[in-house]
């Protein structure tokens, strides 16, 4: 069946409607949810940059210049409109983490505002390149189903207006996979130098991906295994002869180098390995090459050593909580982030994603659009990055590590919705339903997108029982809960605080407390064993304790 053809005008229209809609929903967001523990910091480090000021320490350990797009209006309306970007508060935890520290640093409400409109607008370039790449790959009508899927997709929502390198993260790793395709394809040095300039982009985000650069290599074994019994365009056909491939290759770690440097405004180049690192991978490849000029900055050096110590020691996070388990230690859970993806991904891109599993096994993988090759590459990306987060990364505090994959599986979910939407009324009618359906979901937790579960967990004041931290409690219902607690002060109906101590009346505590995450979870244990009667935002918790309820867990203590 040929696919109806699609004017640009209908496209343009339809993927206007998708940022619409996501513009609407991330705004409102941005304006419900009070600031997130990782916003301050953030903003913070990438002001400092932008001055040249920014050096490393425990509450910046793993900062990168991604954060200057968040800072560079705030720095702008600062220097010329005199609007304070920052307010300073008294924080003794800040003595903790950062020995000597005695002042937190808090963004403004103006400045985390513009910090929050950028990272909107971050949000927005990812839905646009979905689907501007999903077109590519696979024709008009995947791209705007990829389009309107990552406008509704509640995770990307959620981090898509917070002051973070989540988001960042994920554009720039889907960057680099489409850039790298087209390399790919035409084996040419330009096209090799701009996937090497995506990866330098990936490496101002986030230090976990430079692991794509094992990863990546893996795709395209497996790309080019696919390749062999299939019949690729002429262009396509042209493959990577051994001279052109090491001069694509050259361009691109070239390309990678500048582009890793310059966000760093070339300073501290030539870079080298910390003298005494903090982490035993740095550690043991300094006793291997000892400490030669690299052609990469300083503070990158440093703040990868400070991340990967952080990582292995978990200093820099609180406990792991998974499933009703605590760990202490910190060793990790390998199933995290499958347990996530099952429970915070809308369940229909899993009735998506199935359809096109079963039409690849009928032998329908033409009709997607989407070239074998080039489903493996992406398909193997995906799957190497989460096995990577799962079985050698322990900091496992929320799926917004796993953001990098969400792109690959929204284009392979669009490739079914296409088919469907290229179907017959029947199809086209399952196409419309399944669309619905994740909006209802999605919007029936709006403005309140960072704790979204799907249907799997019916009661949401039990999410808990799942996972914590930022998958549901990450400082962003806050100033809710305070104007909840003055409301019902107010209303003659009091509210305290859960403790150690068991005591009847009604209490609110946040999930992180509860679980464990945030203290030691001996100390809320009795509380564990009540179920909650209502929740705040669902990131804080509202029990109400019977005298017999106290008195038989202050029995059993």
């Amino acid at each position: 069946m040929t696919e109806p053809a699609l004017s640009p005008r209908a496209f343009r229209a339809g993927l206007a409607l998708a940022c619409v809609v996501f513009a609407s929903l991330a705004l409102g967001g941005a304006a419900s949810d009070s600031i997130t523990y990782d916003e301050g910091p953030f903003l913070h480090y990438g002001l400092l940059h932008l001055e040249g000021a920014a050096a490393r320490k425990q509450v910046f350990n793993s900062k990168l210049p991604v954060t200057a797009l968040h800072a560079a209006p705030v720095l702008l309306l600062e220097r010329t409109a005199g609007i304070a970007s920052t307010q300073l508060e008294r924080d003794p935890r800040d003595e903790v983490a950062d020995p000597g520290a005695h002042w937190r640093w808090k963004p403004s409400p103006i400045a985390l505002a513009v910090g929050r409109a950028v990272a909107v607008a971050i949000g927005l370039a990812l839905v646009l390149a979905l689907a501007l790449g999903a077109r590519a790959l696979a024709g008009d009508t995947a791209g705007l189903a990829a389009g309107l899927l990552a406008a509704l997709e509640p995770d990307l929502l959620a981090h898509g207006h917070y002051v973070t390198a989540d988001v960042p993260a994920a554009l720039a790793t889907l960057l680099l996979a489409l850039a790298t395709i087209r390399w790919a394809r035409r084996g040419r040095a330009r096209d090799g130098a701009l996937a090497g300039a995506c990866f330098g982009l990936a490496l101002l985000a986030k230090f976990v991906l430079l692991v794509l650069a094992a990863v990546v290599p893996l795709a395209l074994l497996a790309r080019a295994l696919v390749s062999r019994g299939e019949q690729e365009q002429p262009e396509r056909a042209r493959g990577l002869a051994w001279k052109r491939g090491l001069a694509s290759l050259g361009a691109a770690s070239l390309a990678a180098l500048l582009v890793l440097n310059a966000g760093f405004f070339f300073h501290g180049f030539p870079g080298q390995l910390p003298e005494r690192p903090r982490s035993e991978r740095v550690a043991k490849l300094e006793g291997l090459i000892g400490r030669p000029p690299l052609p990469v900055p300083a503070s990158w050096l440093e703040g990868l050593d400070w991340t990967l110590g952080d990582e292995e020691r978990g200093a820099s996070y609180g406990n792991l909580y998974l499933q009703g388990e605590t760990q202490e230690d910190k060793r990790g859970f390998f199933r995290y982030y499958f347990v996530a993806l099952a429970f915070k991904l809308p369940l229909p891109i899993f009735v998506l994603l199935a359809l096109s599993l079963v039409r690849s096994l009928r032998g329908k993988q033409a009709e997607s659009r989407l070239a074998a090759p080039d489903r493996a590459f992406l398909g193997t990306l995906a799957l190497g990055f989460l096995l990577f987060l799962s079985f050698a990364n322990r900091a496992q505090i929320g799926v917004r590590h796993a953001l990098p994959i969400f792109p690959f599986i929204i284009i392979e979910a669009s490739l079914a919705l296409a088919a469907l939407a290229r179907g017959g009324p029947r199809a086209r009618a399952k196409a419309a339903a399944l669309v619905l359906w994740i909006a209802a979901s999605v919007l029936s937790f709006a403005p309140d997108f960072l704790p979204y579960t799907n249907e799997l967990i019916p009661r949401r004041t039990l999410a808990y029982r799942t996972f914590a931290d930022s998958n549901l409690d990450w400082g962003q219902a806050d100033s809710a809960l305070l104007a909840w607690l003055e409301d019902e002060r107010s209303a003659g109906r009091p509210v305290s605080l859960a403790g150690e101590d068991p005591v009847a009346g009604r209490l609110v505590v946040s999930v992180n407390a509860l679980v464990g995450v945030s203290r030691p979870p001996r100390k809320l244990a009795w509380l564990r064993e009540l179920r909650p009667v209502g929740h705040v935002r669902h990131a804080w918790l509202v029990f109400s304790v019977t005298e017999e309820e106290a008195a038989r867990a202050r029995a059993s203590r």
